[in-house]
C-alpha cells in the first residue's frame, strides 16, 4: 500500500550540531518551527535532543501542502543560516509505520524496506488478534459490531505501540537492519 497525495506527511529530520552552537541551533530551531506553523495544512511539530544530536518530528495535512512548505522561500532561508551552527544528517518522509521501527539507541537511522515492515507488523498483529478473539471479543457479549470493532482496534494499537513493536523491532534488529 502507497501513500497517496491526500494522506498525511510526517518527516523526520535529525540534526548534528557543532560543539558550543546549541543554544544558537535552539532558537534557530525554535523559528523555524513558528515559520512551518504558519504554513496551511502544518500538523505540528516536536523537537527531542538525545546524545548531541537534534531531532524533529513534523506533519502536514498532505503531500500538496507539504510541498508548498519544502519548496518554499522561507524554508531555503532558514537552511542557509543552518550552515554554519549545525548539518542536516537525516530526512525522512514517513507514511506511518516507519515509527514503529525506530530503534531506541539509534534515532534517525532509515526505516527498513516496506516489505520487511509489513512482514514484522503481520508477526506482531496476528497471534495479538488471534488472543483478543479468544479471550476479549467473547467477553464484549452482544455489543453492537461498531462498538467492539472499536474497541478490539483501540486494543490492537496501543499493545502493538508500546508493548510489541518496540521489543519486535529490538528483537529482530539484524534481519530488518542488516550491516
Amino acid at each position: 500500500m502507497s501513500p497517496t497525495k491526500t494522506d498525511p506527511v510526517t518527516v523526520v529530520a535529525t540534526f548534528r550540531v557543532a560543539p558550543g552552537r546549541e543554544a544558537d541551533f535552539e532558537l534557530w530551531a525554535h523559528e523555524i518551527t513558528v515559520a512551518a506553523s504558519a504554513f496551511p495544512g502544518h500538523l505540528g511539530a516536536s523537537w527531542v535532543r538525545s546524545k548531541g544530536r537534534y531531532q524533529v518530528i513534523y506533519r502536514f495535512a498532505d503531500h500538496s501542502l507539504f510541498n508548498a512548505w519544502h519548496e518554499s522561500a522561507a524554508r531555503a532561508e532558514f537552511l542557509k543560516r543552518l550552515a554554519p551552527m549545525a548539518t542536516l544528517a537525516t530526512d525522512d518522509h514517513m507514511t506511518g509505520l516507519e515509527t514503529w521501527f525506530q530503534l531506541p539507541n539509534d534515532p534517525g537511522r532509515p526505516a527498513p524496506p516496506r516489505w520487511k515492515m509489513v512482514v514484522v507488523t503481520w508477526i506482531g498483529v496476528f497471534p495479538l488478534l488471534g488472543l483478543l478473539q479468544w479471550q476479549v471479543t467473547p467477553r464484549l457479549g452482544d455489543i453492537a459490531l461498531l462498538p467492539k470493532v472499536m474497541v478490539i482496534a483501540l486494543i490492537v494499537v496501543a499493545t502493538m505501540t508500546y508493548l510489541v513493536m518496540p521489543r519486535l523491532t529490538i528483537l529482530l534488529r539484524g534481519w530488518l537492519y542488516p550491516a
